[in-house]
């Protein structure tokens, strides 16, 4: 039983991992899309360096704060099994 709990957690490690990858390319994928997007605009549709600056915070933000939920879950999940 305890060996099943512990298989279980790792099938959902490696579940969540592979989920991280997906969406972490499609992000790539989509963010690709928007600069190439920006490109062939006139100058006078193109975001504004300050916005695109703002725009590179708040998604960096974001990126450190996913990964710091994620290294929480990580050490969580290590701490569950150690103790099964």
């Amino acid at each position: 039983a305890e060996q099943a709990k512990t298989d279980i957690m790792i099938l959902a490690r490696d579940a969540a991992e592979r989920q991280t990858r997906q969406y972490q390319t499609k992000y790539n994928m989509e963010m690709n899309q928007v600069w190439q997007h920006e490109k062939i605009l006139s100058t006078g549709q193109r975001l504004t360096s300050t916005m695109i600056h703002l725009m590179e915070k708040r998604l960096a933000n974001i990126d450190a704060r996913v990964e710091y939920i994620y290294k929480c879950k990580a050490q969580l999940f290590q701490l569950n099994t150690n103790v099964l």
